[in-house]
């Protein structure tokens, strides 16, 4: 058997003469599902196999079958599009693996497709798009059946989570459900080396992420936006996949989980070695009832969790009711309230008004009744006395038609005051009648 890490060093080899590399790297600042250990030196540098494989030695083949079960092979980075290589074996890309799965899906006598997962992940483009395209291919009459064997994070998780079901073996690990991406800051390895770049560009966003530079604050913050939006869509399909709580998802934090402590986090469905699944197909007839027992059960399963998360539902749309409904009497209430305080406001004030005006009609006529009696000296103190309009128009025609007092005799208009009458009144009295003093 061939050593695991002389293997591990011949994929991952810097080959900086590699087309397919150049290509790869120029991926270097895309957003990526893939394990952060193992993203940047996958991304960096893949298969050197110049010097290793002679030219077309090894190609990648159509997947095998046999007896109805296809093996479809996702090993290694995962990539968008088909690369053309000089030599060896290019990355797995996605629209290769839907055209492998089309065709598959096609063939009737295919009934069982299985996707042996070997890989780290690779880039977020198209990755949601093939997830998408295999859940969507589900109970279309073809078993899918993901072996991870022995790796599949981020990207290849999210391709693995879409399949029918998820096999593990007790050392082979799922999960890594996060986004990452890489800046290289060459400015002072170039600065060093007596390179200096000048950009000449237009567009202020044209030159974000160059490696001559440091990555900006802005430049930085429209990457985590980016980051952050294929994040959410990453949880939301891995949920959806795995028919699983999003929050439960995002609670995993893109940690990995190993075995039988996969199965416990809802990330896979058994524990087994690729030879157990295909001994397993291997006990299972056409027709085979125990199958189709498991899946009614499944059926059974989904319609009551269906039938609990409807009760569940209506409990708390019934709560939200009675809550929108105890809002809505509140409200009413406090309207009432706010209207009656409203309505008291306002007869308060109608009254202050009233009295406002009556007292300027008091005050209007006392004085129009002074200066009739040719006595303007006294209305401010009878005014002041709050005598009423009746009470001063008696004195004043009582000062006005005495004899002595009209003309200035010796009778003291103290004495035309009525029956306990205070100062005030004498002094309005008084002056009222100024030519009379005692």
């Amino acid at each position: 058997m061939s050593n695991p890490l002389k293997m591990v060093s011949r994929l991952f080899k810097k080959n900086p003469s590699s087309v397919m590399l150049a290509e790869l790297h120029s991926k270097m600042a895309e957003p990526l599902f893939m394990h952060p250990h193992l993203g940047k030196m996958i991304i960096r540098s893949y298969i050197d196999a110049a010097s290793m494989i002679p030219i077309d030695a090894v190609e990648r083949g159509a997947p095998r079958a046999h007896s109805g079960v296809a093996v479809i092979d996702i090993s290694g980075a995962l990539i968008a599009h088909e690369m053309s290589v000089p030599c060896g074996t290019a990355p797995v890309s996605y629209e290769g693996l839907r055209q492998e799965m089309q065709l598959l899906l096609d063939d009737p006598s295919v009934t069982t497709i299985i996707g042996r997962f070997d890989t780290p992940g690779g880039m977020a483009a198209q990755n949601m798009d093939l997830a998408d395209f295999i859940y969507s291919s589900r109970g279309m009459g073809t078993r899918m059946i993901a072996m991870i064997d022995d790796m599949a994070y981020s990207a290849g998780f999210s391709i693995a989570s879409a399949f029918d079901e998820i096999w593990v073996t007790r050392t082979s690990g799922v999960g890594s459900v996060g986004v990452v991406s890489y800046h290289d800051d060459y400015s002072v390895a170039d600065k060093k080396s007596g390179v200096e770049t000048t950009y000449i560009y237009a567009g202020e966003k044209k030159i974000d992420g160059n490696p001559g530079e440091q990555l900006s604050i802005g430049a930085k913050a429209d990457r985590q936006k980016e980051v952050n939006r294929l994040y959410n869509l990453f949880v939301a399909t891995v949920a959806r996949n795995l028919n699983i709580s999003p929050a439960v998802v995002i609670a995993t934090q893109a940690g990995t989980f190993h075995g039988e402590e996969a199965v416990e986090a809802g990330f896979a469905h058994k524990v087994g070695t690729f030879s157990d699944l295909l001994v397993s197909l291997s006990d299972e007839p056409a027709g085979d009832t125990t199958s189709l027992e498991a899946k009614a059960d499944l059926e059974a399963k989904a319609d009551l969790e269906a039938k609990a998360d409807l009760e569940a539902k209506a409990d708390l749309e019934a709560k939200a009711d009675l809550e929108a409904k105890a809002d809505l009497e509140a409200k009413a209430d406090l309207e009432a309230k706010a209207d009656l305080e409203a309505k008291a406001d306002l007869e308060a004030k109608a009254d202050l008004e009233a009295k406002a005006d009556l007292e300027a009609v008091r005050v209007s006529t006392i004085k129009a009744l002074c200066a009739s009696a040719d006595r303007m000296s006294a209305a401010d103190h009878f005014i002041s006395a709050n005598m009423e309009v009746e009470s001063v128009s008696d004195h004043l025609l009582a000062l006005t038609s005495t004899p002595d007092v009209r003309l200035g005799g010796d009778a003291d208009v103290t004495d035309l005051l009525p029956a306990n009458s205070d100062d005030t009144w004498a002094k309005a009295l008084r002056d009222a009648n100024p030519q009379q003093t005692k």
